[in-house]
């Protein structure tokens, strides 16, 4: 049985989001950039309020988005949130606690991973499209790791 922790920390949630941060930063820029290029027509007398209206849309969006980012970073400080995780032959156990209290526990078969993605400090075992378990890699030994990893794909065949 292998067992490790993970520390939520703002480093994890920074990486666990950069791609959505870069695509929220994207629509940011693009969108701002074509507003600006809206008000210049309005002004020289074209009906474009449609466009104004939903550029703004997604102006607004990204803001919030982007803003949520960094709350949730914040939170990771704030908040001392701990996955201890217990990987079994077919499945693994995680509890999760926060500031000290236990929010949680739950048995997670192999097989109902959808994804690994591995960075360079983590290893995220998604069970959906948005839900991760992160595993750090600095508390958990290579051989873990690649133990951790080759019961997952097993589960797979």
């Amino acid at each position: 049985m292998i067992k490790t922790e993970t520390l939520f920390t703002e480093k994890m949630q920074k990486e666990l989001s950069k791609k959505q941060f870069k695509l929220w930063l994207f629509l940011l820029i693009f969108s701002s950039i074509f507003e600006f290029f809206t008000i210049i027509l309005s002004f020289m007398g074209e009906d474009v309020w449609s466009l104004h209206c939903c550029n703004l849309i997604v102006v607004v969006f990204s803001i919030i988005c982007i803003r949520t980012n960094f709350k949730n970073r914040k939170n990771c400080v704030e908040n001392k949130i701990i996955n201890s995780y217990e990987f079994d032959q077919e499945y693994f156990y995680v509890s999760t606690t926060k500031n000290g209290d236990n929010l949680g526990n739950m048995k997670i078969y192999y097989k109902d991973i959808i994804k690994v993605k591995e960075t360079e400090n983590y290893l995220f075992l998604y069970i959906n499209r948005i839900n991760a378990y992160p595993i750090d890699k600095a508390t958990t030994s290579k051989e873990d790791l690649i133990l951790i990893k080759g019961l997952i794909e097993k589960s797979k065949k």
